[in-house]
C-alpha cells in the first residue's frame, strides 16, 4: 500500500481530547471471543485500523504506518457501570498515536445482550466514518456479513479539495493572521513537547459530560433546518451550545493549503 502522508489531517495530530465515540446496543449474546474476531476482520478490510503514526527517516513528515495485524485496542467489561470511567480515563492522557492504535473498543455486557463503545481518534476519521465501521461490525457480528475492502486514501494536494472548500470571511483573516505569526516564531513543537502540554492542559482542564436525548423526529427536524439554510450539522450543534447552553469557549481547527495549523479557542 502506498503511504498515506497526514497533510489536512494535521490539527488533529496536536491537539488535545482528539477523540470521540459511538455506543451501539447489539442484538447478540456477549461473546468476547466473537467480538475480537469480528474486529480482527474488520481490520482486515481497513487498513488504518492496523496503523500508528510514524515519522518518516530523517524527515517531520508523518504517515500512516500500517501493519498486518489489528492495532484495535479491545477492552472487557463486566458491567455498563464503568462506561463513562472509562471514556473520561482516555481523556486524562494523551493518546500517543506512535505508540497506539487509532480505534479503542469496550465491551459491556447488559443482560443477554451487550453494548459496545467505540472510541476512535480523529486520525482515523470523522464521526461519519466510525459510523460506518460501527454498522460493518454490527452487520459482520450478527448476521456474518462480511466487509469489503476499503482502499485508504487521503487528500494529497490542493486539487483533491471539491470546489468551493476554501476558508471564508472571519475563518480566512484569523487564519492568514496567525499563519504569520506563527512564521515569524520560527519554532517547530516536536510532539514529545506537545504530549506534556496536552497532560498538562488535561489536569488544569478537567472535563464534563452532559447527556442530551434526541427523538428521531428532532433529528429530522435538524437535518432539514440545516440543509434550507446551507449548514452542517456541526455549526447548528456549535450555536446550541452558545445560546441554549451559554457556553463561552470552543476550540476549532482549521488548516490552510500551506499545511500551516490553526488553533484557536
Amino acid at each position: 500500500m502506498e503511504k498515506q502522508y497526514i497533510r489536512s489531517e494535521r490539527a488533529h495530530f496536536m491537539c488535545p481530547n482528539m477523540h470521540f465515540g459511538i455506543l451501539a446496543y447489539m442484538d447478540g449474546k456477549p461473546d468476547f471471543s466473537k467480538v475480537r474476531s469480528s474486529l480482527d476482520r474488520l481490520s482486515e478490510a481497513h487498513p488504518f485500523l492496523r496503523s500508528k503514526m510514524k515519522y518518516d527517516e530523517g524527515s517531520t513528515d508523518i504517515f500512516y504506518d500500517v501493519g498486518d495485524r489489528s492495532a484495535i485496542e479491545v477492552n472487557e467489561r463486566e458491567s455498563i457501570d464503568s462506561l463513562w470511567a472509562d471514556y473520561n480515563k482516555i481523556g486524562e492522557k494523551e493518546w500517543n498515536v506512535f505508540e497506539n492504535g487509532l480505534l479503542k473498543v469496550f465491551i459491556y455486557p447488559v443482560g443477554e445482550k451487550m453494548k459496545i463503545l467505540f472510541v476512535a481518534h480523529h486520525l482515523l476519521g470523522d464521526g461519519k466514518c466510525l459510523l460506518e465501521l460501527v454498522n460493518e461490525f454490527a452487520n459482520l457480528y450478527v448476521q456474518g456479513i462480511k466487509p469489503v475492502f476499503a482502499q485508504e486514501r487521503l487528500i494529497q494536494g490542493i486539487e483533491d479539495f471539491p470546489d468551493k472548500s476554501d476558508l471564508t470571511g472571519v475563518s480566512k483573516y484569523l487564519v492568514r493572521y496567525l499563519n504569520k505569526q506563527w512564521k515569524k516564531e520560527q519554532h517547530l513543537v516536536s510532539y514529545e513537547e506537545y504530549a506534556k502540554f496536552a497532560e498538562e492542559f488535561a489536569r488544569s482542564n478537567p472535563v464534563s459530560h452532559e447527556v442530551i436525548r434526541i427523538d428521531k423526529q428532532e433529528c429530522i427536524s435538524m437535518r432539514k433546518y440545516c440543509k434550507e439554510h446551507g449548514i452542517t450539522v456541526n455549526d447548528l450543534l456549535m450555536a446550541k451550545m452558545y445560546t441554549a447552553m451559554q457556553v463561552n469557549k470552543i476550540i476549532i481547527a482549521a488548516v490552510t493549503m500551506k499545511r500551516h495549523l490553526l488553533l484557536r479557542q
